[in-house]
């Protein structure tokens, strides 16, 4: 014997289905941190190193001038640089 569930209209109101979107669990949730830890890591890393280099080292890698000013400025790449 199988029972089915289907919504139903009440008094003029429309049938709507709702279901909430899935949570990762303990083990997803810690691997996401754990991924965005070591992105976050790489990220200073690479940051740190391209803060080292040469304004023209960094234009031949592709860096405009303004980007190399605000690398200098905040020791951090700037957005337009990956987009």
């Amino acid at each position: 014997m199988a029972t089915t569930t289907s919504p139903m209209e009440y008094a003029g109101t429309a049938a709507t289905t709702t279901t909430a979107a899935p949570t990762r669990g303990f083990f997803g949730r810690m691997f996401d941190r754990f991924i965005n830890a070591r992105m976050k890591h790489a990220e200073m890393q690479v940051q740190s190193y391209l803060a080292q280099l040469s304004d023209a080292r960094l234009k031949d890698l592709g860096f405009s001038a303004d980007e190399t000013k605000a690398l200098r400025d905040k020791g951090r790449i700037p957005a337009s640089y990956w987009g």
